[in-house]
């Protein structure tokens, strides 16, 4: 979102989240408290979406030299985002671990 300098809302469409109100949440929580802020708690349930992001362009594409600081500021986002995934990957893991545990219940 921010190296393509897009909106929130630009991003929420963009990556198709169904609520215009993640986006603006998820930034605000990361500016708080970094990607700490951003691991999932318990309680509640959560949707996770799969999202296929747009294609990374090297600066060669684009045309443009990126400064050690943008290039670090990238690999901060790209770890976070590894990391997000790997959360919501063994959230799916647990759910599913759980439905099987249980077959006669119902979990939404």
């Amino acid at each position: 979102m921010w190296r393509e300098k897009l909106s929130c809302y630009q991003a929420t469409a963009l990556y198709g989240i169904r609520s215009k109100r993640s986006v603006p949440t998820w930034e605000r929580l990361y500016h708080e408290g970094g990607i700490e802020a951003l691991t999932p708690r318990r309680g509640g349930h959560s949707r996770i979406m799969a999202v296929d992001p747009p294609p990374l362009r090297p600066p060669s594409e684009t045309g443009e030299a990126r400064t050690r600081e943008e290039l670090l500021k990238e690999n901060e986002r790209l770890r976070a985002e590894v990391a997000y995934l790997k959360k919501a990957k063994a959230l799916v893991g647990a759910k599913e671990s759980m439905r099987r545990a249980k077959p006669g219940s119902c979990l939404n």
